[in-house]
């Protein structure tokens, strides 16, 4: 999962608890990145279960992408036959192995939508232009064809359908 995100060299010899504080940095970093590229005030990652309406315009939009991103994942898992509950990184939620793939994505699909987005929304959070942007996204870049070539591919899956002719 690391991989994906780092070079090998980073990877290699370091502990899961390790690894998770460098993808910590390199999300923190990447919110600041993003903040400045659309010239977006950022104060920091702010989601709290069941409090919605009280996070800022931004936070608002990657809590709406990352939930969508966590649905399409969830159902291309289950379509591959696999378990969303068996995780590799993640554990103690009902959807531990979706959350290890949705990291894979969150900056392309949720993150930089939700930045390039708010100033777009000038304050006003407009849930259909985000959905409508999402979903625009997904089609753009062909996420519902990566994503179970990743999985495939992470969890050096054959593909046996030649077998089903």
């Amino acid at each position: 999962m690391f991989s994906f995100r780092f070079p090998s060299d980073v990877v290699n010899n370091k502990t899961i608890k390790e690894l998770m504080g460098l993808e910590g940095i390199r999300v923190k970093n990447l919110y600041y990145e993003l903040a400045a590229k659309y010239d977006v005030l950022w104060r920091g990652r702010n989601y709290k279960p069941g409090e919605f309406q009280v996070s800022d315009l931004t936070n608002k939009c990657i809590t709406v992408c990352n939930t969508a991103l966590y649905s399409l994942i969830t159902a291309c898992v289950n379509s591959m036959g696999l378990s969303p509950k068996i995780g590799f990184i993640h554990s103690g939620s009902p959807l531990p192995f979706v959350y290890d793939i949705a990291d894979l994505y969150k900056a392309e699909f949720s993150f930089d939508l939700a930045f390039s987005i708010t100033k777009e929304m000038a304050g006003v959070y407009l849930a259909e232009r985000l959905r409508t942007a999402f979903v625009q996204r997904i089609i753009d870049k062909r996420l519902l064809e990566r994503i179970p070539k990743d999985i495939s591919s992470i969890l050096e899956l054959k593909n046996d359908s030649s077998n089903h002719e």
